[in-house]
């Protein structure tokens, strides 16, 4: 998954393409999404480690995948509607919150 996310970076960072078609044309970010749930934690973990701009493109990337997720795995996405990518803190909340809700297995 490490490298999946070091990928969707590269992804994110090299394609000459606006914001919202770098992360559509990802195909790491295709396969994160892919993953479910069980990617959640792994994205958290990645934006607290590794995300020191947070409004940079790859942050918000991740929340674009954090709430393909949430609709894709009929989450309650609710506290989402209205939330700026931007808002990387909440995201992650809310990401926290649907781990502990549901006790998502950490995939490695």
């Amino acid at each position: 998954m490490n490298d999946l996310l070091i990928q969707f970076e590269k992804d994110i960072v090299y394609d000459a393409h606006n914001f919202r078609t770098k992360v559509r044309r990802s195909l790491a970010g295709k396969r994160i999404v892919a993953m479910g749930k069980r990617a959640l934690p792994l994205i958290v973990e990645y934006l607290e480690k590794t995300s020191p701009d947070p409004e940079g493109q790859v942050s918000c990337g991740c929340t674009v995948l954090m709430g393909r997720i949430g609709v894709d795995c009929n989450l309650d996405v609710s506290a989402l509607e209205n939330l700026p990518y931007t808002n990387i803190s909440a995201w992650i909340a809310w990401a926290k919150s649907i781990e502990q809700d549901h006790s998502l297995p950490v995939a490695r």
